[in-house]
C-alpha cells in the first residue's frame, strides 16, 4: 500500500500549481503500454505468435511472420471484452469494496493476406488490415467515508488570486457556487477551507470510460530458401477515448456549517492518429527451430482533447436550502505523443505434425515517452515540461514474457494454452502481473475457425483529486480484463 501511495504522490504532486488540464503523463503511458488482443489462435496461446508466424497478429508484432504464409487468406475476429473493476478507499471509517464491470463488442482483427510463391527458394507475402489492442474501457465506482474534501483543493488553487484570475474549470466553479469562502484581513486573497479539515465526509465517485485503440497495418515479407524471413510493417495507430467522472461529497452528520453536499463532474473526449514502422527477422537454423527478433519504431501520434467540468454545491443558510450550479467552458487542446521504441525476441519450436511451442519477450523503456503541446503559450510549455519530467521520474523500462503451445491431437483440431507475465512500468513497482489464455481451433485446407480466451490483471492506485498538506483520498483499483476471440478465415489458392 505504501508503494501505491508513493507512486500517486509523485505522479500528481505538481498538479496544484496549474489549472485543470486534460492531458497528463498517464496519457503517454496509455498510448505506450499497448497489448495486442490477437486472433483467436494467438489469444488461445496467450502470445502474439512472433516465434511461429503465419498469423495475422504478427503484422503488428514481428512482420517477418507474414513471410511464413504459403496461401492467401482473408479473416476477421469478432470479440467480446469484459472489464471488471474493484475499488476501495485506503483509509476512513467506512470503506467498502465496490465491484462493477463493463462488457463491449469489438472487431479487433480484419485482414487480407496475399501470398505468392516465386520459385522453390523464394516466396512473398503482402497483407493489410486492422489489429486491435486492449483499451481502457471500464465502469468503476468507489464509495466510503474518510477525511478531507475536494473543496480543500479548490481553495489551494485559488489562494493568492483575485476572483477574476480563478481558473474556469475548478476554482472558478467553486467561487461561483459559493463553495469557497474568501477572507481578506490584510488585503490579500485567501480562501477558507478550515471547516473541512479533520472531518469525515461520505464520498462517492463513478468513472465511465470507453476507448478503442487499433492499428491499420500494411505489411510485406520475403522468405529466402525457408531459412531467412524478413518483413516490414507501416502502422497507422488510431484511438478514441471518452471519460465521464462524477464525484460527490455529502455531510450527513452536519459536521460542517452550511455545507450539505457537492457534485463535481469531469468530461473528456480524446482522439488521435499516428504512424510507426516495424521491422522483423526470423531465422531457421533447422526446420523445427525458429529464432525471431523485431524492432518497433516510436509511434508519433497527434491527439486532440476536448474537456469540461461542472459543479453543483448545496448548502443551508438561515434555515433555507440553496443549490447553486456552474459549468466551465469547453476546453480544447492539441498535443503530440511520441511513444518509446520496442524490442522483442522469440523462439519457436515446431513439434513435427503435433503442434508447436512459442516463447517471446518484449522490452520497452517507458521513460522515453514524450509529450509536446501544440501551443506558443508560455504556461502550456511549463505544463509540457512538467509532464515530461514526470514521465522520466515515474516510469522505467519493463519486460513482458509469454509462453504458449498448440497441440494437434486430432486431425484438423487444435488445443492451445499459454501463460505470461507483464512487468509494471512504474519506478517503484517492479512486480510482474500474470496473464493467461487457452483455446480451441479447427483448421482445414480451405477454412479455419479459432476460439480463444485471454485474461489480464492489474493493480493500481487512484486519486479522485489531489491536495498537498491535507488528508488524501486514495483508492486502490484492481482490474481484470477478459477477451473471448472468435476468428473466422478462408484460405485462397
Amino acid at each position: 500500500m505504501k508503494r501505491i501511495q508513493f507512486a500517486i504522490f509523485i505522479t500528481l504532486s505538481w498538479l496544484l500549481s496549474q489549472d485543470l488540464y486534460s492531458q497528463s503523463a498517464l496519457d503517454v503511458l496509455r498510448l505506450s503500454d499497448q497489448t495486442l488482443i490477437g486472433t483467436g489462435r494467438a489469444a488461445g496461446t496467450n502470445t502474439s505468435m512472433s516465434g511461429i508466424g503465419a498469423d495475422f497478429t504478427t503484422l503488428s508484432s514481428n512482420p517477418a511472420g507474414i513471410a511464413q504464409y504459403r496461401m492467401s487468406e482473408i479473416m476477421l475476429s469478432p470479440t467480446v471484452i469484459s472489464t471488471n473493476s474493484k475499488m476501495q478507499l485506503t483509509s476512513g471509517s467506512e470503506r467498502p469494496e465496490v465491484t462493477d464491470n463493463k462488457t463491449k463488442f469489438r472487431l479487433p482483427n480484419l485482414g487480407l493476406i496475399f501470398a505468392k510463391n516465386g520459385d522453390e527458394k523464394v516466396s512473398y507475402a503482402f497483407g493489410a488490415g486492422i489489429n486491435g489492442y486492449l483499451d481502457h474501457s471500464q465502469y468503476a465506482i468507489f464509495r466510503g467515508k474518510s477525511q478531507g474534501s475536494i473543496t480543500e483543493r479548490f481553495a489551494a488553487l485559488a489562494n493568492g488570486l483575485d476572483t477574476s484570475q480563478l481558473d474556469p474549470f475548478e476554482a472558478g466553479l467553486a467561487w461561483n457556487t459559493q463553495a469557497l469562502v474568501q477572507r481578506r484581513p490584510d488585503g490579500s486573497y485567501s480562501y477558507d477551507y478550515e471547516d473541512y479539515k479533520d472531518v469525515e465526509l461520505n464520498k462517492y465517485q463513478s468513472i465511465q470510460a470507453s476507448g478503442r485503440y487499433n492499428e491499420m497495418a500494411f505489411s510485406g515479407g520475403i522468405n529466402l530458401d525457408n531459412k531467412l524471413l524478413v518483413g516490414a510493417t507501416i502502422g497507422v495507430p488510431t484511438f478514441k477515448y471518452n471519460e465521464r467522472k462524477l464525484y460527490q461529497e455529502r455531510d450527513d452528520q452536519e459536521a460542517i456549517p452550511f455545507f450539505d453536499q457537492l457534485q463535481f463532474r469531469e468530461y473528456k473526449a480524446a482522439s488521435g492518429i499516428g504512424i510507426n514502422g516495424k521491422l522483423g527477422l526470423m531465422f531457421k537454423p533447422v526446420n523445427s527451430l525458429i529464432i525471431g527478433a523485431a524492432i518497433h519504431s516510436p509511434s508519433f501520434i497527434k491527439v486532440t482533447d476536448n474537456f469540461s467540468t461542472d459543479l453543483r454545491y448545496n448548502f443551508t443558510y438561515n434555515s433555507d436550502s440553496y443549490s447553486l450550479y456552474s459549468e466551465s467552458p469547453e476546453g480544447t487542446i492539441d498535443y503530440k505523443i511520441r511513444t518509446p521504441m520496442k524490442l522483442s525476441g522469440s523462439l519457436g519450436g515446431i513439434i513435427g505434425k503435433f503442434g508447436f511451442v512459442n516463447a517471446e519477450v518484449e522490452y520497452q523503456d517507458y521513460a522515453q515517452g514524450h509529450m509536446r503541446i501544440v501551443s506558443d503559450n508560455l504556461f502550456d510549455k511549463e505544463v509540457e515540461d512538467k509532464i515530461n519530467d514526470e514521465i522520466k521520474a515515474n516510469y522505467t523500462s519493463a519486460i513482458k514474457v509469454r509462453l504458449g503451445l498448440e497441440i494437434a491431437a486430432v486431425k484438423h483440431f487444435r488445443m492451445r494454452a499459454g501463460i505470461g507475465f507483464d512487468q509494471s512500468p512504474y519506478v517503484n513497482q517492479r512486480d510482474f502481473k500474470p496473464n493467461f489464455g487457452f483455446g480451441l481451433g479447427y483448421r482445414s485446407d480451405f477454412f479455419f475457425l479459432d476460439l480463444g480466451y485471454r485474461r489480464w490483471e492489474s493493480t493500481s492506485g487512484y486519486q479522485p483529486y489531489f491536495i498537498s498538506q491535507a488528508s488524501q483520498t486514495i483508492v486502490t483499483q484492481d482490474l481484470s480484463q477478459n477477451a473471448i476471440v472468435l476468428t473466422l478465415g478462408f484460405k485462397m489458392h
